[in-house]
């Protein structure tokens, strides 16, 4: 049993062997640093020795090239507390054309339970309040809120008026689970587009 082991490992080198002397032969010597670089020479060289390229000269750029975004124009953050279960609106954001929310932050009074809502609602485009708002529909709802909840979004949410029309944000909280009178704190923030 012994010879046979001294045979196969025997056997097992001189197959190595074999295979890096004939097959693998270029790769060892590249391994082992004993092939030498072959020197390459550029042929298309202009009369200054430099490399010749299709392309040449000064590039043009118009108009505005800039890395970094620019921060908003117009920010806007509105903290509010609201009965829950009331029936009340609160106004966030408005009136303007786009409205952008970025982020909310939301609590209720700790044993109470809230479905806290945003609505979007319009006011004709020569109002200065949001005192006549109608329309519009819920674009963000948390249901059964109980404690603290934060949502913040990579891409905002943006609510764009019809033509016309401006925008109006309102928060609400309506009472689940038999839940009424406790506080709903609304946290909004965004800016105007």
């Amino acid at each position: 049993m012994e010879r046979r082991a001294i045979v196969g490992a025997l056997l097992l080198v001189g197959l190595g062997v074999a295979l890096g002397a004939t097959v693998f032969r270029t790769d060892i010597a590249r391994a082992a640093g004993l092939a030498k670089a072959q020197p390459v020479e550029e042929q298309n060289l202009d009369g200054n020795g430099n490399i010749r390229v299709h392309e040449q000269g000064t590039a043009s750029v118009q108009g505005t090239v800039s890395a970094v975004p620019a921060a908003p124009g117009q920010p806007w953050s509105q903290y509010s507390g609201v009965v829950v279960g009331l029936g009340s609106n609160l106004l966030l954001a408005g009136p303007r054309a786009t409205i952008v929310l970025t982020s909310l932050a939301a609590s209720v009074t700790p044993g109470d339970l809230a479905y806290i809502s945003l609505i979007v609602q319009y006011v004709p485009d020569s109002a200065t309040d949001c005192s006549a708002a109608s329309g519009g529909s819920i674009v963000y709802a948390l249901n059964n809120v109980s404690g603290p909840v934060a949502a913040s979004w990579p891409t905002p949410l943006v609510m764009t008026a019809p033509a016309g029309q401006k925008a109006c944000l309102f928060g609400a909280a309506g009472g689940t689970g038999g839940s009424s009178g406790g506080i709903a704190d609304v946290n909004a923030t965004g800016f105007y587009g």
